[in-house]
């Protein structure tokens, strides 16, 4: 089994650290992910700057779509599991729209067409952490709406240093 990802580095599961995913189903993670972070901090970056969003609530699957990618589950196959196409356009159709209100789309590298269709392939198709047992985020409804503008306005200049690098 080919276990090296396209930087050639060794595929290394990891205690789940990713503060945003503690409390799913799973507490361990492989790197390098499918968007070729080597590390949880390299993830980290990217995928915290949407923590506004899951503590909005907008989708009860959002942070555990973003968990699947950023930090997917460790397993065997020794290689990241994908969430499941069904469970990207759960979480998709939950959180589009707030971030569209912001001026913002939906990542391409979320693109839900790239995941598999559950039955086609291996992928991750839903939480099953209790509802109960997940912790929610502890914040007052003005104070996320005020971090999230703020957070989508930082991506908003983080996808823009990008595009002119």
């Amino acid at each position: 089994m080919d276990t090296k990802s396209p930087t050639n580095k060794q595929r290394v599961c990891e205690p789940l650290t990713l503060p945003l995913c503690h409390g799913l189903s799973y507490n361990t993670t492989i790197f390098p992910n499918m968007l070729d972070h080597t590390s949880q901090e390299q993830a980290a970056f990217e995928v915290n700057q949407f923590a506004s969003l899951v503590a909005a609530g907008c989708s009860k699957d959002f942070a555990f779509f973003l968990c699947s990618v950023y930090a997917p589950v460790c397993t065997v196959l020794n290689t990241p599991v994908p969430p499941c196409r069904s469970l990207c356009n759960s979480a998709k159709h939950g959180c589009e729209a707030l971030m569209n209100r912001f001026s913002f789309t939906w990542p391409e590298s979320w693109s839900c067409d790239r995941f598999p269709k559950l039955g086609d392939a291996i992928c991750i198709g839903k939480n099953t952490t209790s509802e109960a047992t997940r912790q929610p985020p502890t914040t007052k409804i003005g104070e996320c709406c005020t971090y999230l503008i703020e957070v989508l306005n930082n991506y908003h200049d983080f996808v823009r240093i990008i595009i002119s690098s």
